[in-house]
């Protein structure tokens, strides 16, 4: 039925012209005020009219249209009759009151068969609207409504098109093709008996538990492309949905013919004897040729398949065998009626496109490769909570399995207790994204990159909580991109972010001993290494499990996400503590040095470019005299490794001249003491540093090598070699161990 004359409907229902000054509701009031002034020219007041039986007020003006120098493309007039209908705390409506507007356009309101339709002026919120709303605003939007719909701008090119219906409806929910064989046929199917409950749709293989469920059979079709149009109102009955997709230009009869074709071939009486599920994708043009987006839609069928195939001529039936008709059969009107429709909301399944829209993140075609060492409790909420915003396609390493304690902080459930965590967390990413996104590996990180020909593709991110992973990944020539590495403090209350900059300089190991240093001289990170309570899970004192909450956890993988995704820093060298405490949480960003890496006495040394730096400048502060002071650093027994980390300055007793230099002892145990606690002894003494006068060579004295015996004798028991770092006029020479083996570094 065609809407009718809006006037002619107004005149019905608003049945009592009136006087300006006889409006009682305060919109109708203010606009006629306005309307009234004589500033305004590009509306005039025209009449009013109110109702014998209905608590609203329509107000109607004239309201002048800018429509340009180039000829409108839809028959808009340049002065337009528009009734602005007012009720109490309703937004008010526009409606356009000439007889042949052209109100098949995109923007307009819906209404039942045979009422005016308003236009949307407005995409905010009612309650928002109010609040703001002046007659000026109302004016002007409707001026800009009609300037805009005349030359078709209504729609701006990145704003998503119109479906072909509006209106909510019972939810549907496709299947995502991720995983198993699908020859069997998709079926919808509905989860629970709560009226608002959504429908499934998937492969009965795929099915955990069929029992109590009511299968439907599905049917998916889709359509030529439609220009963009107006909304419409959803179709009651199969007649209502058939006229609808004819006035587009769609015989959905036909359609629906080819979808059941494969059903008759197979004489699949099953799927006859079920309600349909009907999902039909058309796509809309937003210019001729050009695709703007897909208009899905889902309808229920009341009545069985072959009630509806039977009344659109499609099948005949008979003594148990369904067929199609040997003659054209003519579309029974009368049966189509009949066949209700229940309107169903199409969703996709959830996937990489639409997990980084619901985020807010770019899409993008093809995932990054991202390894992850360790999916405990940090590094599972880590990887879940990336994939569930698109990112990454996952290797997941790990060689634990998930036991009962984990679940207090895990990301798995009760259900993947007695699973191996690399090979649950990837089934879950799986789960998420499709069957590319993950890939479990049940081993160390050493044994996955060993075996690996070529390089690891990717970024490495270790959440493993090991020093050794962590020092091995550092070292690995396997690895080609940057490492992030991430864990939190022993109590859980704070986060450690590091990551190599995109040359891998400084490696991760570099990066770990600037963020000790960052702990022993920030006061505010004194206690960041403190220790956390623990418990036996298993009874046996050489398996403790720390105590951390699990809201700790997902606040420091919210975190972690962050900084390897949407930070804008992401590609620099990174060191970042969130620490939190009584007052909130903070971020602190530590300084990140590059070492160098040199080969001496078996052992492989890295030193500081700020070590360098800052003896080379203390030799020039303390000129003529020397200077000197304690190396601090750490050591590797296992991987042979050394760090020179910081210089310590002299302490206040010590003996400067420029023939000699002997260091004091104040402060010197306090210091060292400090650092040690600060760093849960990752950092401690290494040696002695000093420098040579102007005019002298950094070539050992006498006294040197007495005084590396002396530092032979301090680190006796600790099993590493003494080191002592010399400053003269030809650069910086590094001395390690008492057989006094030592390199020049360039300054």
């Amino acid at each position: 039925m065609p809407d009718a004359d809006p006037l002619t409907q107004f005149e019905r229902q608003l049945d009592l012209p009136c006087d300006r000054d006889d409006l009682a509701t305060a919109g109708a009031k203010a606009l006629c005020g306005w309307l009234g002034d004589d500033r305004v020219f590009d509306a005039r007041f025209v009449g009013a009219r109110k109702s014998s039986t209905i608590t609203a007020e329509l107000v109607i003006a004239e309201v002048d249209v800018e429509l340009g120098q180039r000829p409108p493309v839809n028959p808009i007039h340049s002065t337009e009759v528009i009734g602005f209908l007012f009720e109490d705390a309703e937004v008010p409506q526009a409606y356009p009151l000439r007889a042949d507007f052209p109100i098949d356009l995109p923007h307009v309101n819906l209404a039942p068969l045979g009422l005016p339709r308003s236009l949307c002026l407005f995409e905010i919120a009612p309650e928002e609207l109010l609040r703001v709303l002046t007659p000026v605003l109302l004016i002007e939007r409707t001026r800009f409504w009609l300037s805009n719909a005349a030359h078709n701008k209504l729609h701006g090119d990145e704003q998503p098109l119109d479906p072909i219906f509006a209106g909510r409806a019972t939810p549907v929910i496709l299947p995502s093709p991720m995983q198993g064989k699908n020859d069997d046929g998709l079926i919808a199917f509905a989860m629970s008996d709560h009226p608002d409950r959504p429908i499934v749709v998937d492969f009965p293989s795929r099915l955990r538990n069929t029992e109590g469920l009511l299968p439907l059979s599905y049917l998916a079709i889709e359509t030529q492309a439609v220009p963009h149009s107006r909304l419409r109102a959803l179709p009651r009955n199969l007649r209502e949905l058939v006229e609808i997709y004819a006035e587009l230009g769609i015989d959905l009869p036909g359609r629906i013919g080819e979808g059941i074709a494969p059903w008759l071939a197979g004489n699949a009486v099953e799927q006859f004897a079920r309600e349909l599920l009907l999902i039909i994708s058309t796509p809309i043009e937003r210019r001729p040729g050009e695709i703007g987006g897909i208009a899905s839609k889902g309808f229920l069928f009341q009545q069985s398949t072959l009630e509806a195939a039977e009344a659109l001529g499609l099948v005949q039936s008979g003594g148990g065998m369904i067929a199609k008709p040997l003659t054209s059969i003519p579309i029974d009107l009368a049966a189509m009626e009949k066949i209700g429709l229940d309107p169903a909301d199409v969703h996709r399944p959830f996937g990489r496109s639409l997990a980084t829209l619901a985020s807010g993140f770019k899409p993008t075609e093809m995932a990054d490769d991202f390894t992850i060492i360790g999916v405990g409790a940090l590094g599972s909420q880590i990887a879940l909570t990336a994939a569930r915003g698109g990112h990454g396609r996952w290797t997941v390493v790990d060689p634990d399995h998930v036991m009962p304690h984990n679940l207090a902080r895990h990301a798995l459930l009760a259900e993947h207790v007695g699973l191996a965590k690399a090979e649950a967390v990837a089934t879950e990413i799986i789960r998420l994204l499709n069957t590319e996104a993950a890939t479990p590996i049940v081993g160390t990180a050493e044994q996955h990159i060993n075996s690996i020909e070529g390089g690891v593709s990717g970024t490495v991110i270790d959440v493993s909580a090991s020093v050794p992973v962590s020092r091995y990944l550092a070292g690995s020539d396997k690895i080609t991109e940057p490492v992030a590495s991430v864990f939190v403090s022993p109590s859980g209350s704070d986060l450690v972010f590091l990551r190599e900059g995109n040359d891998r300089s400084p490696r991760l190991d570099h990066l770990e001993m600037d963020y000790y240093w960052g702990l022993a001289t920030n006061p505010e990170l004194a206690d960041h290494l403190a220790s956390a309570d623990a418990f036996l899970p298993s009874g046996g004192c050489r398996h403790p499990s720390v105590q951390i909450p699990q809201s700790r956890l997902m606040r420091a993988a919210a975190n972690a996400v962050e900084h390897l995704f949407e930070r804008a820093d992401a590609s620099l060298p990174q060191i970042k503590i969130h620490l939190a405490g009584e007052g909130g949480e903070r971020e602190f960003q530590l300084a990140a040095n590059k070492y160098r890496e040199i080969e001496l006495a078996g052992w492989a040394i890295a030193i500081s470019e700020a070590v360098v730096a800052g003896l080379l400048d203390a030799r020039d502060i303390a000129a003529p005299c020397e200077t000197g002071g304690i190396i601090v650093g750490a050591w590797d027994r296992s991987r042979k490794k050394g760090w020179i980390v910081a210089l310590l300055d002299p302490p206040p007793d010590s003996e400067q001249s420029p023939t000699h230099f002997v260091r004091g002892s104040v402060g010197v145990f306090r210091t060292l003491r400090h650092i040690e606690r600060t760093t849960a002894s990752n950092l401690s003494y290494l040696g002695e540093w000093h420098t040579h006068p102007p005019g002298h060579q950094s070539e050992p004295s006498g006294d040197d090598r007495l005084l590396m015996h002396w530092i032979g004798e301090a680190v006796t028991y600790s099993d590493v070699p003494p080191v002592m770092l010399i400053g003269g006029e030809d650069g910086i020479r590094l001395m390690l161990g008492t057989t006094q083996t030592n390199c020049m570094i360039d300054g």
